[in-house]
């Protein structure tokens, strides 16, 4: 063997030895080098991004309703017509007596008067009054009297009467009025209280709870139910006067 070959195995060997190491290397490393070759386990897959809510549209803007036409102009109102003032009160209205008539002599309230009374047109009393009362027209009473009374009618109204009483036409009596006297009239309506003698040309009627104490003389006679009579009733001698009259 030459020099040059034997160089060869000498450098052949010393890389042999080295490389016989250098695999050992290899054969020690050999299963990190698997382990390394080894597939790693999968990386998992991130999570899928969520999708965006999908954006909602605007719901869409109402229409305005539409602009009611204009009211066209009322007509102008016609003026108010006048207002009448009503007629002044009477005085005597506030003191709770009835106004005063027109063509009527009057005793208001508080008045006091005594003696004779002589008149050619109504009277009306509802102050006090005493003493004797003539008049062609009508008298109407409202207060307490003690008086003769000579007229065309008489009516008295809530109050009371002392005297005789001559009168051409009616008498008319309310509930709460009376008469302590003798009467003469042509007819008598009463709901009152009447003591004394009627003497009536025409008729005679009694009503609600009328009470009378006296004789009755008169052709015509009514009494309602509730009404009190104490006395003597001719029905005939009046007609006989009446006949003679004529």
């Amino acid at each position: 063997m030459s020099k040059k070959e034997n160089r060869q195995d000498g450098f052949g060997h010393a890389m042999a030895e080295l490389f016989g190491m250098s695999r050992g290397a290899e054969t020690v490393s050999e299963p990190a080098a698997n382990t390394a070759g080894a597939s790693a386990p999968p990386t998992p897959a991130a999570p899928p991004t969520p999708a965006a809510p999908p954006t909602l549209a605007a719901p869409p803007t109402p229409a305005a309703p539409p602009t009611p036409p204009a009211p066209e102009p009322a007509a102008p109102s016609p003026a108010p017509a006048p207002v009448t003032p009503p007629p002044p009160k009477p005085f005597f209205a506030d003191a709770g007596v009835p106004p005063r008539r027109e063509n009527t002599t009057y005793f208001a309230a508080g008045t006091v008067i005594e003696g004779t009374l002589r008149s050619d047109s109504d009277v009306e009393i509802v102050g006090d009054f005493s003493g004797e009362i003539v008049s062609d027209g009508k008298v109407v009473i409202h207060a307490n009297t003690v008086s003769s009374i000579a007229a065309r009618e008489l009516q008295l109204v809530g109050s009371t009467l002392t005297g005789e009483v001559t009168v051409s036409g009616g008498v008319v009596l309310d509930q709460a009025s009376s008469i302590s006297g003798n009467i003469r009239a042509g007819t008598l309506d009463c709901r009152g209280t009447i003591r004394g003698n009627l003497a009536v040309l025409e008729a005679v009627e009694l009503k609600d709870r009328a009470v009378v104490t006296g004789d009755i003389k008169t052709p015509t006679l009514a009494m309602e139910n509730g009404v009190r009579y104490n006395g003597r009733l001719d029905m005939g001698a009046q007609e006989q006067e009446k006949k003679r009259r004529k």
